[in-house]
């Protein structure tokens, strides 16, 4: 287990402040103690900078302590329409704390982006992490013969980022999730794809109904579909490099790093494609084909969205956060700007907290405030 003066050095002078005299002992000597000494420290810590703070303190505060520039009422009618296209769903009212380390366990986040509380707690930073919490203990308490569990919410979510002013953006925001824990079932991970499919569904759904709502202003609309198999399976044969995508993807999100490969196959391609799984082992994918060929069947249910899906072979956003199948939805507003407005996939989340490799966790999220800010009219 890392001390405080190891996680010291992570923050912005910590190198400075480590060196400092008493520094090393204090963190020594605090973490000697139990979780309610550390916070009984922490309370009389803020409570005599509370007794420090003015009338100029309190009315300017920072960004972390504005409003949104959203109005309240696009928020509210787009929760409406949430609701109204997800009856049958279960909405939770989420608590605006969660359990220190649980989107540093879960997702991978870094902590110096989430705000740490007190009593064992930090302010919510993500909307799946949170809903999967209530999630798992649902379907813990059905071991004997698990459901599958599926929540949604819509919430205010918080992080310690920093936003360029011009944007006008704020670190706290309004985000819809969905999470959905499940036993596989049968081969080639069914009943996650078919989960997976179901979140688009709904999410389609939303974004269709938004867009015929007065008030909202929509010209366009993009799924794409990725698998993080794809990529690994060519990484570990030595075809591409994985960190160099990566890097030409963080430079242009739709470019085709194929081209420079001599890998005779577009980035982007239609999941319509006749024999996709065939056409796509016989440029050299080893890994993920026979997901994405089930996945097609799946969503052929639904014709009136998989015409308009598009598969990116060399995705790498969020390649290792999900395990196989994940999604991207863009919308193009009035203003012809193209953007990414939800995302969601299978994670390992239900696995890794010891549910064994049979369990499996599909997470989406829409972007309510984005799609408030940039479609409302």
């Amino acid at each position: 287990m890392k001390s405080t003066s190891d996680h010291l050095h992570k923050f912005r002078g910590g190198n400075r402040i480590a060196g400092l005299p008493g520094v090393p002992e204090t963190c020594e000597a605090l973490d000697t103690l139990s979780g309610p000494d550390r916070n009984s420290i922490l309370l009389s810590t803020f409570s005599a900078r509370a007794d420090e703070a003015g009338p100029k303190d309190i009315v300017e505060g920072s960004s972390l302590h504005q409003p949104s520039g959203v109005a309240a009422r696009d928020i509210h009618q787009l929760e409406g329409i949430i609701f109204g296209c997800l009856e049958d769903a279960e909405f939770v009212t989420l608590s605006p704390l969660q359990p220190i380390g649980t989107n540093a366990f879960l997702a991978d986040i870094d902590q110096k982006t989430v705000f740490s509380s007190l009593r064992g707690s930090e302010v919510n930073a993500d909307i799946t992490t949170s809903l999967f919490r209530i999630a798992i203990a649902r379907w813990e308490s059905n071991m004997a013969e698990p459901p599958t569990v599926h929540l949604a919410g819509n919430a205010r979510i918080t992080r310690g980022q920093a936003f360029d002013q011009k944007s006008n953006l704020v670190p706290h925001f309004s985000m819809f999730g969905q999470v959905t824990i499940g036993k596989q079932a049968r081969a080639q991970g069914t009943s996650e794809l078919e989960y997976t499919a179901s979140h688009i569904v709904n999410e389609i759904d939303i974004l269709r109904s938004v867009a015929s709502s007065s008030g909202f202003e929509v010209a366009a609309m993009d799924i794409e579909i990725g698998n993080t198999l794809l990529l690994h399976g060519l990484h570990e044969q030595g075809i591409v490099d994985i960190k160099d995508i990566m890097a030409a993807r963080k430079e242009d999100s739709r470019c085709d790093p194929f081209r420079e490969l001599n890998i005779d196959l577009p980035a982007h391609l239609s999941l319509d494609t006749p024999d996709i799984g065939t056409v796509l082992r016989d440029v050299g994918f080893t890994k993920g084909t026979g997901v994405i060929e089930r996945f097609k069947e799946i969503m052929q249910i639904r014709d009136d969205i998989s015409a308009s899906i598009t598969l990116d072979t060399a995705r790498t956003a969020g390649i290792n956060y999900y395990k196989g199948m994940c999604y991207k939805l863009r919308m193009v507003n009035a203003k012809g700007a193209s953007l990414s407005v939800g995302d969601g996939g299978v994670t390992d989340w239900a696995a890794r907290c010891g549910y064994g490799k049979k369990s499996f966790t599909v997470t989406s999220g829409l972007g309510t405030e984005m799609i408030a800010r940039h479609f409302a009219e």
